[in-house]
C-alpha cells in the first residue's frame, strides 16, 4: 500500500488551471495512458483531475494543475493522451465534492509523488521509479484500477494521509468503455475501439 498526503485546495487556483481541452494527437509517435482511481465519495468526492509527468523531470511542477499531459476525465476513469514515446509517473490525483447552492465544493489533492520547495524529492525516487509507466510509439498503456483509503482526514490547516492499493474492479475493458463516449470524433476513437474488442 502506498501512503501519501493530501491537502484541501482552493477552487479559485485549481479553476486557472483545469481548462478542457480537445483530446488532440500532435504526433502519431505519440500514446496515451489510462487508468481508473476509486475515491471515496462520501469524504472526497469524484476524480475531478490527475497531473502526470515525464521521466526524468523537466519542469517544476507548481501549485495548480501542472502536468505534462492533459487528460479526459469520466467518472473515476482518466485517459491522458497526447504522450510522447517515453516514462512517465502519476504525481497527483484531485478530488472535488459536488456543487450545490450554499458551496462550491471542496478540492482534494492528494500527493502520490510530492515534490519539495526546491523541485523533486529525491526521498520519492526509488518508489516512483518501481511505478513509471512506458509509452512506446503510438501505444495505448493501461495504468491499472486504484483504490484510495483515507488514514487521516486533511483539516483546514492540517494535511491529510491516505493509502492506495490496486483493485479487480473495474476491469480493462470496463474503464475504456467509460471513456469510449467522450473520445468520440477523435483521433483516439478507433484505436480505443480495437483495444476494448481485444479484451475479453
Amino acid at each position: 500500500m502506498k501512503h501519501a498526503r493530501f491537502l484541501i485546495v482552493g477552487v479559485i487556483v485549481l479553476a486557472l488551471g483545469a481548462c478542457a481541452t480537445v483530446p488532440s494527437r500532435s504526433n502519431p509517435d505519440n500514446g496515451a495512458i489510462y487508468g481508473y482511481f476509486d475515491i471515496p465519495k462520501d469524504t472526497l468526492g469524484q476524480l475531478s483531475d490527475i497531473a502526470l509527468f515525464h521521466y526524468p523531470v523537466q519542469v517544476k511542477p507548481y501549485i495548480g494543475f501542472a502536468t505534462d499531459l492533459h487528460s479526459v476525465i469520466v467518472g473515476g476513469a482518466f485517459f491522458a493522451y497526447d504522450a510522447a514515446p517515453g516514462k512517465y509517473f502519476i504525481q497527483r490525483v484531485v478530488a472535488k465534492q459536488p456543487s450545490s447552492l450554499l458551496s462550491a465544493g471542496a478540492e482534494y489533492s492528494l500527493e502520490l509523488v510530492h515534490f519539495g520547495v526546491g523541485g523533486f524529492d529525491e526521498a520519492n525516487k526509488a518508489a516512483m521509479e518501481k511505478s513509471l509507466i512506458t509509452v512506446k510509439p503510438g501505444q495505448l498503456v493501461y495504468a491499472g484500477a486504484q483504490g484510495i483509503s483515507i488514514d487521516k482526514k486533511a483539516g483546514f490547516l492540517s494535511k491529510g494521509a491516505f493509502s492506495t492499493g490496486p483493485i479487480n474492479s473495474p476491469t480493462e475493458k470496463e474503464v475504456l468503455e467509460k471513456l469510449l463516449p467522450a473520445l468520440k470524433d477523435t483521433p483516439w476513437e478507433q484505436q480505443v475501439k480495437e483495444r476494448i474488442a481485444s479484451l475479453k
